[in-house]
């Protein structure tokens, strides 16, 4: 007999080829779904990353800058003389200094500018590599030249500061005492290559533009970035790394009474 017996299971029935089809379409749209979010994530995960190491960039070079610039003038000898202490010279890196003064720059319109300091230091400081400069029983002369390689690190006396490697553009201003009178910042300029006006610089506005080394923004932009001098800095239309511009004054307070 065909009849089935009272209480025996019924045969179970599979998925059909249409169910089947159906499942795996859901299934890899729900797929796709959740690897946009991760790429997504992932993403936003750089791009933070990226910024904050900018950022990071922008308080080292702010606290490295503000204590190295404010060395100079310093002496040991208050009662020495000036044109003793810092006799005129040319530096091996192309820096020119008058006699008794303290700071020299160079200028270049559509790059990066330089800066260079000296000082008088009986061990107290250090030179870029860290060694001391001078001995309590042995004053020296102490110097800092600034400037950017051609891959973009912020360079002390030639050596990369390695944590400071993503530079676009290096400016700075000189505040000048034109009178010589009061000490006050009168006047900013661009150059100092005159004798006179190196003599009169008090204070430096330093702007530091900095930026990620990897594209890191999801949408890229033409940005222009304006200086203080006049100079800006426009970044390519597909351009998609983080930017930040560090701005800061510091006084020479070793030339203020």
């Amino acid at each position: 007999m065909n009849r089935l017996r009272s209480g025996m299971p019924r045969q179970s029935q599979g998925f059909s080829l249409v169910e089947l089809m159906v499942a795996l379409v859901v299934g890899l749209l729900l797929l796709a779904g959740v690897l946009q979010i991760l790429l997504g994530n992932r993403e936003s995960f750089n791009a933070q990353r990226a910024i904050a190491d900018v950022q990071e960039q922008g308080r080292l070079a702010t606290f490295f800058i503000e204590n190295v610039v404010a060395h100079a003038g310093h002496r040991v000898n208050l009662a020495a003389d000036d044109e003793f202490l810092f006799p005129a010279r040319t530096t091996g890196d192309g820096f020119s200094l008058a006699s008794e003064s303290v700071v020299a720059g160079t200028n270049d319109p559509n790059g990066n500018d330089g800066l260079h300091i000296r000082f008088e230091s009986d061990g107290n400081f250090t030179a870029c590599d860290g060694s001391p400069v001078g001995s309590p029983t042995a004053p020296a002369l102490g110097e800092f030249s600034f400037t950017v390689s051609a891959n973009g690190a912020l360079e002390c006396n030639g050596t990369d500061l390695t944590d400071i490697d993503s530079v676009a553009r290096l400016r700075v201003r000189y505040g000048l005492d034109t009178t010589g009178e009061d000490n006050v910042v009168d006047a900013y300029t661009d150059s100092i290559a005159n004798a006179d006006l190196q003599r009169d610089v008090k204070s430096l506005r330093i702007q530091l533009l900095l930026r990620s080394q990897d594209n890191v923004l999801p949408v890229g932009s033409a940005r222009t970035f304006q200086f203080a001098d006049g100079n800006n800095f426009t970044t390519e239309a597909d351009d998609r790394r983080a930017y930040q511009l560090i701005d800061q004054t510091v006084a020479l307070r070793n030339l203020l009474p």
